[in-house]
Parts: C-alpha cells; sequence; structure tokens
C-alpha cells in the first residue's frame, strides 16, 4: 500500500481544474464545467475558473500560482443545497489540497426558476505549481 500511494500524483502535480474534477469524481459527486446538461437531475456541482490576479507564494519551498474558483452546488431543497456545500468545502479542506474553500453568502443562494432547483455557491482558491 505504501508503494502504490508512493507512486500518485500529489496535487501540485496536476493542474487546479484537474484536482477538483479528481476531487468530486473520486467522492461520487457529478460535475460539470460552466454549465449542466439540461435536466440533469440534481445533485451535482458546476465549477468555473474565476479570472483574478495570479498570486504567487511559496508552498514547500517552491513557488506556486493560486487559481480562484467557484463550485455551485445543485440540489431539490434549499437544506440540501446547503449540505452539498457544506459535504464540498470539506473535500476542499486545506488539509487534503492546500486550497482554501469558503462559502460566499449572495443573492445565488436562491431557487433557479427555469430548473427548479436550489444553489449554493463556494468560491475559494487552488495553489499549482
Amino acid at each position: 500500500r505504501q508503494r502504490e500511494l508512493a507512486t500518485l500524483p500529489h496535487w501540485s502535480e496536476m493542474s487546479a481544474e484537474s484536482t477538483i474534477r479528481n476531487i468530486l469524481t473520486s467522492n461520487g459527486i457529478k460535475w460539470f464545467p460552466l454549465v449542466a446538461p439540461h435536466d440533469e437531475p440534481a445533485p451535482f456541482v458546476v465549477y468555473q475558473e474565476i479570472p483574478s490576479n495570479l498570486n504567487i507564494r511559496s508552498h514547500a519551498g517552491d513557488e506556486a500560482i493560486r487559481s480562484r474558483f467557484q463550485l455551485t452546488c445543485w440540489q431539490y431543497s434549499y437544506d440540501e443545497a446547503r449540505q452539498l456545500a457544506d459535504t464540498v468545502k470539506g473535500l476542499f479542506h486545506p488539509s487534503v489540497t492546500d486550497s482554501e474553500f469558503s462559502a460566499v453568502e449572495n443573492k445565488f443562494d436562491l431557487p433557479d426558476p427555469d430548473s427548479g432547483l436550489f444553489r449554493k455557491i463556494l468560491e475559494g482558491y487552488l495553489w499549482e505549481q
């Protein structure tokens, strides 16, 4: 088992987008970039990169680039959307991915009239080399 773990890529050897996809997939969460297909059954997460200034910082002696992302968690009720968002936020805890995700309260925490679904938005950062 130790040998298997040693051969797996460290998060920083993948792009931030690949890290998001891998974490969601490995935890059984459906994801889509930018927009979900019409009439997609919940639950699912839609992600997108948010343009921002690239901030460089040291990570374990190396330089790392900060990528900013938005993850929108979709569910059938507001409580379920909040629960999915809390689950997703936990998957991106800094001890796991060196990410900094936090819930964002804003006007998008409302039902979507077209789909009848509720959404909860997370915004945060991932560091990549």
